[in-house]
């Protein structure tokens, strides 16, 4: 089973990777998702409301990540997050690649496989995607 791990954002972040209704989907498609706790709050989604959709709650991001094959971020992951993946896993994030060169260095370092979400084509096939459009 794929375990997906959804953390919290900065401080100053608002959005979450994921809404209880994607939990939902993740699941149904045999997912494990595992929400750190309160990833949510500041997108009005408590705990609860993906707890009600099959995801697990962590009392932390390092519990969140423990065994995780997946990260899906808003806002660039830092290098620990990306670093407890597995090994092959992956992190799905805005990355700003050309912002930070040496904090994007610093992710590669970590061998994990990072897809920025701002490079997906913009064509409607791939429009639920977009992260520029939709936000």
């Amino acid at each position: 089973m794929v375990r997906i791990a959804v953390t919290a954002e900065s401080a100053e972040e608002t959005r979450v990777s994921v809404s209880p209704e994607t939990v939902k989907k993740l699941v149904g498609l045999g997912c494990e998702v595992v929400v750190q706790s309160g990833a949510g709050l500041k997108s009005r989604f408590a705990d609860a409301l993906f707890e009600a959709q099959g995801a697990k709650i962590a009392g932390s991001a390092a519990d969140a990540l423990a065994g995780a094959d997946i990260l899906l971020k808003v806002g660039r992951p830092t290098p620990e997050e990306l670093s407890a993946v597995a090994a092959d896993g992956f992190a799905a994030a805005i990355l700003n690649p050309f912002d930070d060169r040496p904090g994007l260095d610093a992710l590669t370092a970590t061998g994990r496989t990072l897809f920025a979400m701002e490079f997906m084509p913009r064509i409607t096939r791939a429009q639920s995607m977009d992260v520029l459009s939709s936000q």
